[in-house]
């Protein structure tokens, strides 16, 4: 990511911009590459603690930042609605005897944003000087999330080498090629290349032993995201002509003959017909109510062949999953979300996009993509980073802070969005509590 540059007073002052929320990020990356032992997604029930620990991080974070907009109400009251949603649907299941415990996956991680949502409308973000004297960051937590995440790489290219060919990975697997997506577009920042190349590398071998058509296509569209947020002055008119396109490449099934042929050029059969009979036994679950569909009463899992042998296996496809859960309300309720935080950002100046929304928002769209077709919210090793990503994303949005960039800022006392983003709604530049 490039170097930016501003003027006040008589010098130049150079920010170099860090991962946004450091401490959130590197908890997130480090509980996903549990997942190289299955831990973090078929562990014991004592893994779903790491959501506590995540929104405590989420609170250190937050408190290190300021107001930059008022205008949160669009943005988090989906959160709020989606979260009681789902919760009273579990309680009342619950209070009836009839919860199905595998639904605990949709409903704890998403406390991560919800806890992102609470502090950005609490009566402190009114004084945007909550608390008084924050106390800085210490030097080591710049390097935190580059840390974490040349852990998930490590074990990712170890996990990868050892994995025999034409075998689903463990850990950087199709349902998580996401999290590749948001390491390989970390900010560059000292010592950052390795881990980069290690991740990289890991991608590639994990293409090269398990070829998935969703990861490619996860890949291209996060890379055409990344092009839109720092080239285009105006992306809305091209993201709506992109996601127009893709529409019509689905319904016309061009896509379907895309992926036909690219498993025909690699060799190997897909999973179409498993898919299918998986998306049908959904539907039978939310059928008999759409609404509230099976109202957290019923599995969220299906029965699969999976290497000749009839199992329990997801739905692989998350927004089917979160409709057989909680209905229709639940999948909109979501997607209202997920479309305030896009165009949120898609209006922001181009500044902001390229130093920090090309941080999180093409991760995200990969991790969309892949739910059509992947059990992404369904697996707790995936579920939690998308939700530290949407958490990222949430106060990235309507906060700013000194600790997300490295440079002289902190000499000249002033907030960075607010000195480098004219014309944003950012904050005229003052002094700063710190």
């Amino acid at each position: 990511m490039e170097r930016m540059a501003g003027r006040t007073g008589k010098g130049a002052v150079h920010a170099v911009p860090l991962p946004v929320m450091p401490r959130t990020v590197t908890i997130g990356l480090l509980f996903a590459s549990g997942d190289y032992a299955g831990w973090s997604t078929h562990g014991p029930n004592a893994r779903y603690l790491a959501v506590l620990f995540l929104v405590a991080a989420v609170i250190a974070d937050y408190r290190r930042t300021v107001s930059s907009t008022q205008h949160t109400v669009a943005l988090t009251l989906p959160v709020y609605l989606f979260l009681a949603w789902l919760w009273v649907l579990a309680i009342r299941a619950l209070s009836m005897g009839t919860w199905a415990n595998s639904t605990t996956v949709l409903i704890v991680p998403p406390l991560i944003i919800l806890a992102a949502s609470l502090l950005i409308n609490s009566g402190w973000s009114a004084n945007s000087r909550w608390p008084a004297v924050p106390r800085t960051n210490p030097t080591w937590i710049s390097y935190a999330p580059y840390a974490a995440a040349l852990v998930f790489g490590g074990l990712s290219l170890i996990d990868t080498i050892n994995a025999p060919f034409g075998r689903p990975l463990n850990l950087l697997n199709h349902e998580k090629t996401f999290i590749a997506v948001y390491i390989l577009l970390m900010p560059r920042y000292k010592g950052s290349l390795p881990v980069k190349v290690v991740v990289g590398a890991a991608s590639v071998l994990s293409l090269y032993k398990y070829p998935a058509a969703t990861t490619v296509i996860a890949l291209v569209l996060a890379l055409g995201a990344l092009v839109l947020l720092r080239i285009s002055r105006n992306p809305r008119p091209w993201s709506l002509l992109a996601f127009s396109l893709f529409f019509v490449f689905v319904i016309t099934g061009v896509l379907k003959e895309l992926l036909d042929s690219f498993y025909k050029t690699i060799g190997r059969g897909d999973n179409n017909e498993t898919r299918l009979s998986l998306w049908d036994q959904a539907w039978s679950l939310i059928q008999p109510d759409p609404l509230a569909g099976g109202a957290m009463e019923l599995r969220i899992t299906g029965v699969g062949r999976i290497d000749g042998v009839l199992q329990l296996v997801p739905f692989h496809n998350s927004y089917l999953t979160l409709m057989a859960a909680g209905g229709l309300v639940a999948l909109v309720l979501f997607s209202a979300f997920i479309t305030a935080v896009f165009f949120r950002t898609l209006k922001r100046p181009r500044p902001f996009r390229t130093r920090y929304a090309a941080q999180w928002l093409p991760a995200i769209l990969a991790a969309l993509v892949s739910m059509t077709v992947n059990p992404v919210l369904d697996k707790l090793g995936s579920a939690v980073f998308v939700y530290v990503l949407l958490a990222v994303a949430v106060v990235n949005l309507t906060r700013v802070s000194r600790e997300w960039t490295a440079g002289s800022l902190e000499v000249q006392g002033v907030e960075p969005g607010s000195q480098y983003f004219a014309g944003t709604p950012f904050a005229a530049p003052r002094k700063s509590p710190w």
